[in-house]
């Protein structure tokens, strides 16, 4: 028999449409197989108070439930009420792109298997069992908001709330633990953020750019902890209270961001081939008898844009990897943003950047180009100190001193203004190599349509060595010493 989406072996998706019954679901126990650890099992606390007997009852058919907005299109799954697909509506996957057809939209939650879904809540210790595909009913579904259900069997009622903000590509979500019995219940969570390579991801780059949009994983604690699926290396578990975690990309981001104080810890590991998982665990929750606890969360699915990474106060901005100068590239993203609202081509926008950061070093290259000029009027006069002097180095050096000082010439006069530049232009290589504002931008309709990919015809970067080698035929070039 065909198993479903979602079923604890990790078959394959079934065939349903959005609100519609999948394939049957086999019959199959409530209590846990992940993580759902209850009282009298493995992972429960010692001396918790016991709940009663979980009901053994037959596993619903698994619902798909879709959200869309002018920004994306969100599905969940009624198992394990987690994402299954995250569609933004606006970019496509160039990795992706089949010859002759048209790029399908970046999905920011790729995988069909039960390990791939992202936002899955699971019990990793306590009184009752949660497994990461416990089945859920839908309490409510309306444009902007999703809320399921789900009866642990013991008592403790969960139910998790989805709510889609509207024109950005966050949502807020809630899971609330109701105790409906007369003592104390606890749980210990995990609630994890997925991702996968894609087919070719690492073979999209070249000799002298790397592959991209490579998948990769982020944890913030006191300081930011990434790595790429490429070069994995194992598991690893980072403890300390977590600012928030996620699935990070050269320029998308799918993002848990809990609140201050709530977890303990995030965990990195291999799912299956080429997928990740970044499970954030929390601070153990103690449910009185008679009340309810809520587990808050904001996520982030969307590109890796300043000004929504800024909105969610938690420095998820620093997922915008700009390097060492950071100081730098911030301003000069800001205006190539800047100009491109005037321009409306990122190309043009680009080219003004960088002639704009020209002009500002003009007076530096200037100061350059005449130390060496005058380097090269003393140069006779060295020659003679080199000669009279050859047989005393340390008079030849306090004679070239004397020299230098006389006519008002630094020997790094020619280099040290040069080396002040670097940063600057390091840093605008970063702010362009790392901007999702010129991802599938295009510049010159037919030739270059996407910024973010390498010139197909290697015309630009020929044109760059031909005018590095003009340029330096031109610069003024001391004489040997």
């Amino acid at each position: 028999a065909e198993t479903p989406a979602g079923s604890p072996d990790g078959g394959p998706a079934p065939t349903a449409v959005a609100n519609g019954p999948a394939q049957p679901a086999p019959a199959v126990a409530t209590p846990t197989e992940d993580g759902g650890a209850a009282a009298g099992v493995p992972g429960s606390q010692p001396g918790a108070a016991s709940a009663p007997a979980a009901v053994v009852t037959a596993k619903p058919e698994e619902r798909f439930l879709e959200q869309t907005n002018e920004l994306a299109t969100a599905r969940i799954s009624t198992w394990g009420a987690a994402l299954v697909g995250y569609e933004l509506s606006t970019y496509s996957d160039v990795i992706k792109q089949k010859e002759g057809e048209k790029a399908p939209p970046v999905d920011l939650v790729p995988g069909k298997g039960v390990a791939d879904r992202s936002f899955t809540l699971r019990a990793v210790g306590g009184t009752f069992p949660l497994p990461s595909d416990a089945a859920y009913e839908v309490v409510s579904e309306k444009p902007g908001e999703i809320v399921l259900q789900h009866d642990t069997g013991r008592g403790v009622v969960v139910t998790r709330s989805f709510i889609f903000k509207p024109g950005t590509n966050s949502l807020d979500v809630t899971s609330r633990f109701e105790n409906k019995t007369d003592a104390v219940q606890s749980i210990s969570l995990q609630m994890a953020v997925t991702g996968r390579e894609r087919e070719g991801e690492r073979d999209s780059g070249g000799m002298f750019m790397p592959p991209t949009d490579q998948t990769g994983w982020a944890c913030k604690t006191t300081e930011l902890l990434e790595g790429l699926s490429s070069d994995y290396e194992g598991d690893a578990t980072h403890s300390g209270a977590i600012t928030w975690a996620g699935i990070n990309r050269q320029y998308f981001l799918a993002a848990l961001v809990p609140r201050q104080g709530q977890t303990t810890s995030c965990a990195v590991k291999r799912t299956t081939d080429n997928g990740l998982e970044v499970a954030v665990e929390f601070a153990p929750l103690t449910i009185p008898a008679g009340q309810a606890v809520d587990v808050v969360v904001t996520g982030y699915f969307g590109p890796k844009q300043m000004g929504q990474l800024k909105a969610l106060n938690a420095g998820v901005d620093e997922a915008i990897d700009f390097g060492w100068f950071g100081v730098i590239s911030r301003p000069l993203l800001w205006l190539l943003v800047f100009f491109y609202g005037y321009i409306g081509n990122y190309g043009l926008a680009i080219l003004l950047l960088t002639f704009i950061v020209k002009l500002v070093l003009l007076p530096v290259t200037q100061k350059s180009f005449e130390s060496a000029e005058r380097m090269k009027k003393i140069q006779p006069l060295l020659k003679e100190l080199q000669a009279k002097y050859k047989s005393d180095r340390m008079m030849a050096s306090q004679k070239q001193m004397e020299l230098f000082k006389e006519h008002n010439v630094s020997p790094f006069g020619g280099c040290l203004p040069m080396l002040l530049q670097m940063p600057i232009w390091i840093a605008l290589y970063r702010t362009l190599w790392s901007s999702v504002e010129l991802y599938q931008q295009p510049f010159i309709a037919g030739w270059i349509d996407n910024l973010a990919v390498k010139d197909p015809t290697y015309v630009l970067p020929i044109s760059v060595g031909v005018v590095m080698l003009v340029q330096q035929f031109f610069t003024p070039m001391p004489q040997d010493n």
